[in-house]
């Protein structure tokens, strides 16, 4: 199968069925693109993450981004929770890479 060909470059990976749970969330996400949107602005207090760049800036004596900090912190929560690192293979199964 030419998928299965593709899947066997990108690495390691896993299928498992898709979760009720995870059904019922699709179909309220589905439902929801029929609704109107409504934006909002949101407001965080970045002063830890600032203080931390900032320290890491004195220690090392490089220049970090903060846009690349939270990729970073992104990447991570991406190692530690697996199953947010996945994505619908048809209807009922999550392929998940696993590192």
């Amino acid at each position: 199968m030419v998928f299965s060909k593709i899947m066997d470059r990108i690495g390691n990976y896993c299928i498992k069925p898709f979760t009720k749970h995870r059904q019922n969330i699709a179909l309220v996400i589905k439902e929801g693109w029929r609704k109107h949107s409504v934006h909002v602005f949101v407001e965080v207090d970045v002063t830890d993450a600032r203080k931390k760049i900032r320290k890491l800036f004195e220690k090392t004596g490089e220049k970090y981004s903060f846009t690349g900090w939270i990729c970073k912190c992104a990447a991570q929560t991406l190692l530690k929770h697996k199953d947010l690192n996945a994505y619908r293979l048809g209807r009922r199964k999550l392929l998940f890479l696993t590192m």
